[in-house]
């Protein structure tokens, strides 16, 4: 959003012309401004902090943060769910073809295969067998998600929990964040489940996971700031055509995958830890056929 693109009847100060090179950056590549520090689209804008966080009032922000997160906003209705199914609609036969459904079928499971195939192809085998090591000694996992990347957070904390490590998956933004926060330790290992995006709210959990935890790992599609990239360890998801349909299917495999190698790393504490829980479901079973 520039000076000259202000909501309602609003007025603002006009921009100086390093301000404006600020705004046009945000307007021209939101997604990258949304995910990278003030530092950084000062670098790329060849202004300064002071000129970004001037700018940000100017155009009306409470400040950086919150211009970037409407940043991130703005990019997540661009690719959001209508966009990406009226895409994936438009691969597909109409419904009045002959034998169209049996080619929506092939082709829907045909291009999962391919993440699949590209998920394991893709995925950086040292990063992940550093990840399995800090998981695996880790005193206590937090697992972090938004929206449907909270659902794979709690799969992810629940397959930990079978292979007998200990964990919880947490979720919040904004304000929310404050209470969250605080729940992070030392000694936790802090893993991020970001399939398609990192928004502010979710590089804000990463930063803070950084400096409370003895460890953080990301998993997503997205690559992470310079700046937070080099203390990550990033498992990344595959990024061509079909992975915007799939990416949630190779979160999963990926958490699947991950909690093997845990067990196969130590499987005599994964099998009494399915052993403690397939007792207590004995146990229910009995119950509900009195």
């Amino acid at each position: 959003m520039t000076s000259k693109e202000m909501p309602g009847d609003a007025r603002h100060e006009p921009l100086s012309p390093s301000e404006e090179r600020v705004a046009d950056f945000a307007q021209r590549d939101p997604l990258r401004f949304a995910t990278i520090t003030a530092a950084e689209i000062a670098d790329q804008t060849m202004t300064s902090d002071a000129t970004v966080a001037r700018a940000a009032r100017k155009l009306g922000h409470a400040g950086i943060r919150e211009w970037k997160r409407l940043c991130a906003e703005s990019v997540d209705r661009a690719i959001g769910l209508d966009s990406n199914l009226r895409s994936q609609l438009s691969r597909l036969p109409e419904r009045d073809e002959e034998g169209g459904q049996a080619i929506a079928i092939k082709r829907i499971l045909s291009a999962t295969a391919r993440s699949l195939v590209d998920l394991g192809d893709q995925l950086d085998t040292d990063s992940f067998a550093e990840v399995v090591r800090t998981i695996s000694a880790a005193g206590n996992v937090t697992t972090f998600g938004l929206g449907t990347g909270f659902h794979a957070a709690e799969y992810m904390s629940l397959s930990l929990e079978r292979t007998g490590i200990r964990s919880q998956a947490m979720t919040g933004s904004g304000h929310m964040l404050a209470d969250v926060f605080p729940r992070l330790r030392h000694d936790d290992v802090s893993v991020v489940v970001a399939p398609r995006l990192l928004t502010p709210d979710v590089l804000w959990h990463v930063e803070e996971s950084l400096k409370r935890c003895h460890a953080t790992v990301l998993v997503s599609s997205a690559a992470p700031p310079h700046d937070l990239a080099k203390d990550l360890l990033h498992l990344s998801l595959p990024s061509g055509e079909d992975a915007s349909m799939n990416r949630m299917i190779c979160t999963f495999a990926l958490i699947d995958v991950l909690a093997y190698e845990l067990a196969r790393l130590a499987p005599t504490r994964a099998v009494e830890r399915s052993a403690e829980v397939q007792k207590i479901r004995n146990r229910v079973n009995r119950s509900h056929r009195k």
